[in-house]
């Protein structure tokens, strides 16, 4: 029971909560979840208000609880005006927590970004120029057997792209030199292939 009743006493009032909120670190979640529980607590004041109001002013209330009553209405009255003060800092508070992660969000997703492409660019650099000259090899390879092919008439065989792929050989056409395009990105206006 006793440790029950200190685990309670740890948690910090609303009040507390709302300064902690406003000085201290925090995310925009927590700051929402704060704003509701100030919004709860501003509708439980204003029934509150209600009731303590009725009987401040009624003048059926005894003499003797008249004073306390006042004091209520008092009380109650600047409860509501100070969680309504704290809804509105809190307000521009989330606002500018949301903004902080926002940004720190497009930042970190904009590092990603610029990560992935210089190392793009790195591969390019390190490797495109030997891959355009390989491939051009093959093409040029493949072209030499093919005109081979047709050179000596021998039409049971076909190109070696469709050999290699199962493509279609309803068509003599190199479908690979004819619709590969490689540009030499170490200088402008040339090209790996078509060759010029």
């Amino acid at each position: 029971m006793a440790a029950n009743l200190s685990l309670v006493e740890a948690q910090p009032s609303l009040s507390d909560r709302i300064a902690a909120a406003l000085t201290e670190a925090t995310t925009s979640g927590a700051v929402s979840n704060l704003m509701r529980d100030v919004d709860a607590e501003l509708s439980a004041t204003a029934a509150r208000m209600s009731r303590v109001e009725v009987r401040a002013l009624d003048p059926l209330t005894p003499a003797d609880e008249v004073e306390q009553a006042q004091a209520d209405l008092i009380s109650t009255t600047f409860a509501q005006k100070r969680l309504k003060a704290a809804r509105e800092r809190l307000d521009a508070r989330f606002k500018a927590v949301k903004r902080s992660e926002d940004e720190a969000e497009a930042r970190r997703v904009h590092d990603a970004v610029k990560a992935e492409l210089d190392a793009c660019a790195d591969l390019l650099r390190s490797r495109y120029v030997a891959l355009c000259t390989e491939l051009v090899e093959i093409v040029e390879r493949c072209e030499r057997a093919d005109a081979e092919r047709r050179n000596r008439k021998i039409y049971d065989l076909h190109r070696p792209e469709f050999l290699a792929f199962g493509l279609s050989h309803n068509y003599d056409q190199s479908m690979l030199a004819s619709m590969l395009r490689l540009p030499d990105l170490t200088a402008t206006g040339r090209v790996f292939w078509p060759k010029p």
